[in-house]
């Protein structure tokens, strides 16, 4: 979609309705940013509700969640 960033939203709320602005049945995945950033994963505010990265490695995202 041309993004630069990963855009990861702040909270489950926040997702499904952002999601939902590109599709009726948005899909939620969970990361762990705790781990993630603890292996070196870089993260940006972009405004409140709203966290950018470069890249999310697989092995932080949880999609049965």
């Amino acid at each position: 979609m041309g993004r630069q960033f990963v855009h990861l939203s702040a909270d489950r709320q926040t997702a499904i309705t952002v999601g939902g602005r590109k599709s009726p049945t948005p899909v939620v995945l969970v990361v762990d940013a705790a781990r993630a950033s603890a292996s070196g994963t870089r993260f940006y505010r972009g405004n409140e509700l709203v966290w950018l990265a470069d890249s999310v490695p697989a092995e932080f995202i949880d999609p049965a969640s």
